[in-house]
């Protein structure tokens, strides 16, 4: 005959397997955890790479806006056009920038009519 585990043995093997099951599913949702976790910080990282690119962009057409302008003010309406064209390229809904190409364009008109 073989030797009988005594029941303390038996008692000690049976709560250190349902630890070892406890401790994997701890470890399991953990992981799952730290999976979503990974996610969020995913997106948020993309949220604040497009808000930096967002702002360059803002920066960009306030620029291209503004070296129109002074452009325009100068009677360069032909370079003046071209900063707002490029403007418009960053930003194809800047408003500004659609009205002082027209009038830009007017006033080339109105110069090439007194040629």
């Amino acid at each position: 005959m073989g030797i009988q585990p005594q029941p303390n043995i038996q008692q000690e093997n049976a709560n250190l397997k349902k630890q070892v099951a406890d401790l994997e599913a701890s470890l399991k949702k953990t992981k799952l955890k730290i999976d979503d976790m990974s996610d969020e910080l995913e997106l948020l990282n993309n949220i604040v790479s497009n808000k930096s690119v967002q702002e360059c962009l803002e920066k960009e057409a306030d620029r291209l806006y503004m070296r129109g302008m002074q452009l325009y003010l100068a009677d360069n309406f032909t370079e003046a056009i071209t900063a707002w064209k490029d403007l418009l390229k960053v930003d194809p809904e800047h408003e500004n920038a659609k009205i002082y190409i027209d009038r830009a364009r007017r006033k080339l008109k109105g110069i090439q009519k007194l040629k």
